[in-house]
């Protein structure tokens, strides 16, 4: 395709898990959820995949965050909802449907977004724990 480019990034994390309970508080889980991100980039902006690759025990309830190279304007989103907290910033929470994420199982969501730069994130956190 001419202007656009595609990148995958195994932004690899095995962390282990806080899974949130229905409380609010984390409590360390053995296993990990590994996270992939996924992009697809073009003049002024791209579309980002991320999979939420669970090999730990069951999680309900994720909030992803990270942090963009450059000032990014999110548009669109689907199967998560994104909030800004900063022209760079960006937290991802489930919705009510897809907050539980079973063991072995891959769970994804994404967004499209107008940026200068379309670096991938290197500072993926989920409930807390880099990934």
């Amino acid at each position: 395709m001419n202007g656009i480019r595609v990148r995958l990034a195994a932004v690899a994390c095995t962390a282990t898990l806080a899974a949130l309970s229905s409380t609010g508080t984390a409590s360390a889980q053995p296993g990990g959820i590994d996270c992939r991100y996924l992009l697809t980039t073009y003049p002024g902006g791209f579309t980002a995949t991320v999979l939420l690759d669970n090999t730990g025990p069951a999680v309900n309830g994720w909030a992803l965050t990270w942090t963009f190279p450059a000032d990014t304007t999110v548009q669109g989103v689907w199967q998560s909802r994104i909030t800004q907290p900063g022209p760079r910033s960006a937290i991802a929470v489930n919705t009510p449907w897809n907050a539980a994420i079973p063991t072995n199982t891959t769970l994804g969501f994404g967004w499209t977004a107008a940026a200068p730069a379309t670096d991938i994130p290197t500072d993926l956190t989920i409930n807390g724990i880099p990934c």
